[in-house]
């Protein structure tokens, strides 16, 4: 009996310890799946609202806060800037951390791998750039020409180191089109960037660096070369190299209104692997710019020269828009179809030109227009 009551007073205190711990065990359970979900939902809320836009992205993004700009303001400016990911948890961030009053107006140079603390430490010092210059950089300039255009504006201080940047292409490999340059052929080119300085409208700050100003025309490429474009060069079998190199050509060889229809001779020519027989390529090579060419001229050796060897040139010749890049991509169905394999300058002034099928009538084409390039290269000299 003295042994079975044991048994049943341990029993007893068993389940008494059992009733007493069961809420404490399960209040720490249900503590510890509450604490999981914050801390999940936390990282959802960080990764999409706090963490910088792209870690590894040093790009200069130019932002200017006007006096007077309020919070709600100044966020939706870096938000649309694409400096933050969202304007409500940056004005949250400002509100609960009492920064608001603190925030200078000025212009500024960020970038989307900082965080919302290193933005707010840089408005609340003020530390401003210089003044802001507006750039316009036309369609179908080169990589020197461009370099004019920014030393007469002051921009540059040093076109032997903006040349350099654009020949090696070495400070700008975390751009996929330009790591992609690195074959054997490739280190032959007169600049790996030829081609990928977009041309466009820029914000350039007066004393900004030429590793910045090309890191500007590089991002601008970046974003117009979008993934439609991608998926036309991956069902055509290209690279997208290939396709601004074709694009360079029809920059310089035509007006807008017949991009397509050059391109479509080029295209015909590709595909029956006959000599491309560009001009312009001639021009890039010798530095140039005559509609009648000598034979010594297209004789020139160099694997730019579309007389001497069969295919596109080594790489663009110039940095071609988006209208040329879309004309490279859809060239002319119609002309494709018709055969077209020739075209020649039949107004220089008017850059109007003669399409022909055939070797025969290309060659009459040329006869008929050919004083008029003679005229305009002597009054152009």
């Amino acid at each position: 009996m003295t042994d079975q009551s044991g048994k049943i007073e341990k029993t007893q205190q068993g389940n008494l310890a059992w009733r007493i711990f069961r809420p404490i065990l399960v209040f720490l359970i249900s503590l510890g799946v509450v604490a999981m979900l914050i801390f999940v939902a936390w990282k959802v809320i960080e990764d999409r609202f706090i963490m910088p836009v792209a870690a590894g992205d040093k790009t200069p993004i130019t932002v200017e806060i006007k006096h007077g700009a309020s919070t709600q303001t100044i966020s939706k400016e870096l938000e649309d800037s694409g400096v933050i990911r969202s304007a409500a948890a940056f004005k949250l961030y400002v509100d609960v951390f009492d920064q608001g009053a603190k925030l200078k107006a000025g212009v500024y140079e960020f970038n989307k791998s900082m965080t919302l603390e290193e933005i707010i430490e840089k408005m609340k010092e003020g530390v401003a750039r210089a003044p802001v210059e507006n750039i316009t950089i036309p369609e179908g300039k080169t990589v020197e020409e461009i370099a004019d255009i920014l030393l007469k504006r002051g921009l540059l201080k040093d076109k032997n180191k903006f040349f350099e940047l654009c020949r090696t292409g070495d400070k700008f490999q975390d751009y996929e089109f330009i790591s992609s340059l690195n074959g054997p052929n490739d280190e032959r080119r007169k600049y790996k960037l030829e081609g990928y300085l977009f041309p466009d409208t820029y914000q350039v700050y007066v004393d900004s660096t030429e590793e910045a100003i090309i890191s500007k025309m590089l991002s601008r490429f970046n974003e117009i070369f979008s993934n439609d474009y991608i998926e036309l060069v991956q069902e055509k079998g290209w690279t997208i190299d290939k396709v601004v190199t074709l694009a360079s050509l029809i920059q310089k060889e035509a007006k807008p209104k017949d991009f397509k229809k050059v391109s479509a001779v080029f295209w015909n020519r590709l595909n029956k692997d006959k000599h491309l027989e560009s001009c312009v390529t001639i021009h890039y090579i010798l530095g140039i710019r005559r509609l009648k060419l000598s034979l010594s001229d297209i004789a020139a050796d160099s694997p730019y020269n579309t007389y001497k060897y069969t295919g596109l040139p080594l790489g663009p010749v110039d940095n071609p828009g988006k209208e040329a890049i879309e004309a490279a991509l859809n060239p002319d169905v119609s002309f494709m179809n018709q055969g077209y394999l020739y075209f020649c300058s039949k107004d220089p002034e008017s850059g109007e030109l003669a399409f022909s099928k055939t070797y025969e009538d290309h060659l009459k084409q040329v006869a008929l227009y050919e004083p008029l390039w003679i005229a305009y290269d002597n009054a152009h000299k």
